[in-house]
């Protein structure tokens, strides 16, 4: 599948929330709200959540471990490329 990310807002300062991405799949169906976090085993992709009975549960996620696989790339890439040309700008 077809999977586009944008990196919406990137967090400098706001612990491990390190991005906010918007994607597109198919060009057909975006899905806002997706997050950039950082772990101690590194960066990972979170998709858009609420709270309910104080627990944290995705409103939306992939149904296949190779949707998952796909869209972690595509917005891992995207946030790459963002640290890139603000490193570049200086």
């Amino acid at each position: 599948m077809r999977v586009v990310a944008k990196i919406a807002r990137p967090l400098d300062n706001a612990g491990n929330l390190k991005a906010i991405a918007s994607i597109t799949l198919e060009d057909s169906f975006a899905v806002h709200g997706v997050k950039v976090l950082e772990s101690q085993k590194g960066l990972f992709v979170a998709m858009p959540s609420t709270e309910f009975n104080s627990e944290y549960k995705d409103i939306c996620h992939p149904t296949t471990k190779e949707l998952r696989e796909d869209i972690s790339k595509a917005v891992l890439d995207a946030y790459a490329k963002t640290r890139e040309v603000s490193h570049e700008r200086g």
